[in-house]
């Protein structure tokens, strides 16, 4: 297999290095079923904030939300989510944290 060449464009600052990446926008794409839980979980703690621990991927698209989710322990308030287990631990299988706010929560974005 031959080496490819890495390619150099000429700008008006001189040259710069360009990978031949796809730039994507950051779009995150969230499967129903995430969204129907973080509103089940929403309605179950009110008015205070929680997390989830969810998995995710880059594809083409933008940032993939895959369907797997996990509930730490956490002790939650209106103003803050404490965590009872070491998500440290956690962080090579769990890579993207979903956390509420509930002053948004039922606020549809446009």
């Amino acid at each position: 297999m031959a080496k490819k060449e890495k390619k150099i464009v000429r700008g008006l600052e001189g040259s710069v290095f360009d990978s031949e990446l796809k730039i994507v926008p950051p779009v995150v794409i969230v499967p129903q079923r995430i969204n129907s839980i973080i509103r089940y979980v929403q309605r179950e703690v009110g008015n205070n904030e929680f997390s989830l621990l969810l998995k995710g991927r880059w594809t083409e698209d933008g940032y993939t939300i895959l369907k797997q989710y996990y509930i730490p322990l956490q002790e939650v308030s209106s103003t803050s989510v404490d965590y009872k287990e070491d998500l440290s631990l956690l962080s090579s299988e769990w890579n993207t944290i979903y956390h509420s706010h509930p002053f948004s929560w039922g606020q549809e974005r446009a």
